[in-house]
């Protein structure tokens, strides 16, 4: 079983009244590395938690996950 870690979420852009996020999974430790997810779907259907499971498991290993909307 992975252990609780800590996520958050940041505005990176803003267009017009959008504002565009990254959900971060943070590590215990200083991070090693970084992954990025951008999901697909042609702007339709976008959601970064979708992307949470795996960002959970490289966070659990020492990385900065970030999933873009």
């Amino acid at each position: 079983m992975l252990s609780p870690q800590r996520s958050e979420t940041r505005v990176y852009r803003r267009v017009g009244a959008a504002e565009l996020r990254l959900r971060l999974w943070l590590p215990e430790a200083a991070p090693v590395a970084v992954t990025a997810f951008f999901p697909g779907g042609g702007w339709l259907n976008l959601d970064p938690v979708q992307f949470a499971p795996q960002c959970e498991r490289l966070t659990a290993r020492g990385l900065l996950a970030v999933c873009a909307e």
